[in-house]
C-alpha cells in the first residue's frame, strides 16, 4: 500500500473530520469536512477561518511547527444540520527535521456534550424573553425562539421568512417600537450580541417588552409637564391678582367720583368689563393650576346637571340635540356646586364647537367602582366607589396628538381669536382639586366621550345649595387694621374702606401690624390682612392680637393657595377668606359678613 493510500485509510478510520495543511497553510487534503471545504482544496486554510479568529490560528499552528507538539482548540463550523461546534487536534508531520505538514482532526463537541447542548438549546428555545439570530449583512432571521413566536405572533416558518427590519414598527424613529403580526406595536428593549460562525457575522438578539413601563413613563412626563406648566401658570396669575385688585378698585373709585352723567362713565365701565374678563382669566389659569378657592358641599350632581340643563341648551343651540340621563338615588359628592356648573359648561361650549353642523351631545350620571390600577391611572386616587359624569359628543374628535394634549393651557385647534385654550385646562383644573380623575375617549370622526370621576361621600346629609341670607350689618363703623405688603392694593382697599365709613390702620407686613395692635388704643373690630407676606404672616399676625383681643374678627385674603401659610389660614374656623382679585362692592360684602359672623364667602381648599 503506497503512502497516499496508506493515508487515506488512517484518515478514513478517524473519527470526524480531517484536513491536511502543507507548509504554505493550503488544504491538500479533507475528510468528512461538515463545512464542505472539500471545495477549498489548494486555497489557504485561512480563507474558510472566520476573521476573528485568523491571528489566533495563525499563531497556533506557528508554534506547531516550532515545537513540534501537537495543540488544541474550539471553533464553530456551519453544516446542514446547523452550527457544530467542533474540537479540534493539531497534529504536526515531521519530514526530516521539519514540520512539513499539519493534520488537523476535528470531532463534533456535542457527540462529548449532549446533555449540555440540550440544555442550552432547552434554555435559548425556553426563555421567557424573544430571543432570536439573524444575519448581520441580510438581515434575515435564522433562528427564533418560542417565546418570539408567543409575542409576535409568527409561526417559526414565517419568521425565518423576514428580516428583522420587518418586526419594526412603520413609525419606529427610535428603533425601539415592533411590530406583531397582528399590528400590536410594542416598545422594546434589544440586547444584541456579535457572534462569528463559519466565517458568518451573525447577531444575537434578546427583546425586552416594555410597553407597560413606557406607558407608565409617558404618563409621568405628562403629569410632570402639567404640574410645571400648573406652577408657572399659577404664578403669574397670583401677580396679575394684585394688578387687577388695584385696577378695579381704582375704577370702582373713579366711576363713583365721576357720576354716570360724565361723558367718561362709559369709558370706565368698558374698562371694567375688560379688568372683569382678565380676573376670570385668572380664575381660569388658577382652576388649571388647581390653585384657586374652592368652596366645597355636599352635593348630588344630579341637581347641578338639571339645574344647567335650560342654559345648556341656550349654549349649544338649536343644531345640537341634548339627551341627559341620571341615575336615579346617586350618591352625593364633595364639591363647588359653581365649579363643577363650570366644567359641564366648558365641556358643553367644547362640544358645540366640535359639532358646527350640528349633532347630539349626551350627559349621563352613574356610580362606579374604581379598583386599584383604574384609580392609579386616573391620577393616583384611591379605589373605591365613585360617581360618574359622562358628556359625550358627536363632533369630529380628536386624534391621539390632540387628545394628549387637550388639557393643556392655551393648547387650542380653534383659528386665531376663537379660543383662549383655557376651557378644558379649566375643567382638567376643577376636577382634580376636587379630588377626582378625567378621561378622554376619542377618534378622528368618532366623538368625544369625557368622563369626570368625583368619589362619592356616604352617610352625609345634603348642604343647602342657597347661599345664607345676609343679614343686616351689625354696625355701619368700626375700626379696621390692614395689612398689605404691596402698597398699590393696600392704598386701593384703605381707600374703599375709609369711603365706606370705616377707620383704617394700615400696616405694610406681618412685623409692623404686631406693633401697630400693640400700641392702638382703639378697639380693633377687624384684622384684614394678606396671609403671605415678609416677616411675620397672616395666620401669625392673627394668633398674636387675638391674644390681647379676642374678640377681633379676621378676614384674609390672598391669591395663593399652597404657601404653608395657607394651610394654616384653612384651619382657622372663626376666619373669613377673600380672594384676590376684587372690586369694591366683593370687598364691601366680605368685610360686612366678617363683622356679622356670617360664613365665609369663600375659603381655600384644605391641601
Amino acid at each position: 500500500m503506497g503512502g497516499e493510500e496508506r493515508w487515506r485509510a488512517i484518515a478514513a478510520g478517524l473519527r470526524g473530520a480531517v484536513l491536511v495543511l502543507d507548509e504554505n497553510d493550503r488544504i491538500i487534503e479533507s475528510v468528512r469536512d461538515p463545512s464542505g471545504t472539500s471545495d477549498a482544496i489548494g486555497k489557504s486554510i485561512f480563507d474558510v477561518v472566520p476573521e476573528p479568529e485568523r491571528d489566533e490560528r495563525r499563531a497556533l499552528f506557528a508554534e506547531v511547527r516550532r515545537t513540534g507538539t501537537p495543540a488544541d482548540y474550539q471553533t464553530t463550523r456551519m453544516s446542514p444540520r446547523g452550527f457544530v461546534l467542533l474540537d479540534v487536534r493539531c497534529i504536526p508531520v515531521e519530514s526530516g527535521e521539519h514540520v512539513t505538514e499539519l493534520v488537523l482532526v476535528g470531532t463534533d463537541a456535542n457527540e462529548h456534550a449532549s446533555d449540555a447542548a440540550e440544555t442550552h438549546r432547552a434554555l435559548f428555545d425556553l426563555s421567557p424573553m424573544p430571543m432570536w439570530i439573524y444575519d448581520a449583512r441580510t438581515r434575515r432571521i435564522v433562528d427564533a425562539n418560542s417565546a418570539t413566536i408567543a409575542k409576535y405572533g409568527y409561526s417559526r416558518s414565517e419568521l425565518l421568512a423576514l428580516t428583522i427590519d420587518d418586526l419594526r414598527a412603520p413609525d419606529d424613529g427610535k428603533k425601539g417600537r415592533h411590530r406583531t403580526k397582528a399590528g400590536v406595536v410594542l416598545d422594546v428593549e434589544l440586547c444584541v450580541h456579535e457572534v462569528v460562525l463559519q466565517g458568518r457575522l451573525l447577531q444575537l438578539a434578546l427583546a425586552n417588552d416594555v410597553t407597560d413601563r413606557v406607558h407608565l413613563e409617558e404618563q409621568l412626563l405628562q403629569a410632570q409637564k402639567m404640574e410645571a406648566i400648573g406652577r408657572l401658570a399659577g404664578g403669574i396669575a397670583h401677580d396679575f391678582n394684585n394688578l387687577l385688585a388695584v385696577i378695579q378698585m381704582d375704577l370702582d373709585w373713579i366711576a363713583g367720583e365721576l357720576g354716570t352723567e360724565n361723558k367718561l362713565s362709559e369709558d370706565v365701565v368698558r374698562v371694567r368689563a375688560a379688568a372683569t374678563r382678565g380676573a376670570a382669566l385668572t380664575q381660569q389659569l388658577l382652576a388649571f393650576s388647581r390653585k384657586q378657592h374652592l368652596q366645597p358641599r355636599i352635593i348630588v350632581l344630579n341637581d347641578i346637571v338639571g339645574e344647567m340643563q335650560r342654559m345648556m341648551g341656550r349654549i349649544l343651540g338649536e343644531d345640537v340635540r341634548l339627551d341627559v340621563e341620571l341615575a336615579p338615588d346617586i350618591a352625593a359628592v364633595e364639591a363647588d356646586p359653581s365649579q363643577i356648573a363650570q366644567v359641564l359648561v366648558n365641556l358643553a361650549v367644547n362640544a358645540r364647537d366640535a359639532m358646527p353642523g350640528g349633532g347630539l351631545l349626551s350627559i349621563s350620571t352613574h356610580e362606579v367602582d374604581l379598583d386599584d390600577a383604574r384609580a392609579h391611572a386616573l391620577g393616583e386616587l384611591s379605589a373605591g366607589r365613585y360617581v360618574r359624569l359622562r358628556v359625550s359628543d358627536t363632533g369630529h374628535g380628536m386624534d391621539d396628538a390632540t387628545r394628549a394634549r387637550a388639557f393643556e393651557p392655551f393648547f387650542t385647534t380653534k383659528r386665531p381669536g376663537k379660543g383662549t385654550g383655557l376651557g378644558l385646562a379649566t375643567v382638567f383644573g376643577i376636577v382634580r382639586q376636587s379630588g377626582g380623575g378625567i378621561t378622554i375617549e376619542s377618534a378622528p370622526g368618532r366623538g368625544s366621550t369625557f368622563d369626570v370621576f368625583l368619589p362619592c361621600v356616604a352617610g352625609s346629609a345634603l348642604a343647602s345649595m342657597a347661599a345664607p341670607p345676609m343679614s343686616p350689618p351689625r354696625k355701619a363703623q368700626g375700626t379696621i387694621l390692614l395689612v398689605e405688603d404691596d402698597p398699590h392694593v393696600r392704598a386701593a382697599v384703605g381707600r374703599q374702606l375709609r369711603s365706606r365709613g370705616f377707620d383704617v390702620l394700615e400696616a405694610s407686613d406681618g412685623t409692623e401690624a404686631i406693633a401697630c395692635a400693640d400700641n392702638a388704643t382703639a378697639t380693633i373690630d377687624l384684622l384684614l390682612t394678606d396671609v403671605v407676606m415678609p416677616g411675620a404672616d397672616g395666620p401669625t399676625v392673627a394668633t398674636h392680637v387675638r391674644t390681647h383681643r379676642p374678640s377681633m374678627r379676621v378676614l384674609y385674603m390672598s391669591g395663593h393657595t399652597e404657601h404653608p401659610a395657607m394651610r394654616v389660614s384653612a384651619l382657622d374656623k372663626r376666619a373669613s377668606f377673600l380672594q384676590k382679585p376684587f372690586n369694591a362692592d366683593r370687598l364691601a360684602a366680605a368685610v360686612r359678613a366678617a363683622l356679622n359672623d356670617e360664613p365665609a364667602s369663600s375659603r381655600p381648599a384644605s391641601a
